[in-house]
């Protein structure tokens, strides 16, 4: 099952955090925050203004919807090599770990 984090990075979303697994819209705008820039001491700035999120609930859940869908039809193997990925194996690695 795809995470929040998972779907927000597919969707292109930078500079952002997010607290907790939300599972509704109210949830998502409590948790989430966008780095907006730093202050004078290098620390993130974070702002919960939604103009400044780059994204809606409903994308995120529609890409989410998305996500989950291809893992559903991926093979056993092509699960492991994408779980491989998202650890930061390049696919040069992942060959010689396990093969075309």
């Amino acid at each position: 099952m795809a995470k929040i984090a998972e779907t927000l990075v597919a969707l292109g979303i930078k500079d952002w955090t997010l607290t907790g697994e939300p599972t509704t819209e109210a949830e998502f705008k409590k948790s989430f925050k966008k780095v907006t820039g730093e202050d004078s001491n290098g620390s993130a700035i974070l702002s919960d203004d939604e103009s400044k999120f780059g994204v809606t609930w409903s994308e995120i859940k529609e890409k989410k919807t998305e996500l989950e869908t291809a893992e559903k039809n991926m093979s056993d193997k092509d699960k492991g090599k994408q779980k491989l990925k998202d650890l930061g194996l390049s696919d040069d690695e992942i060959t010689a770990l396990i093969g075309g």
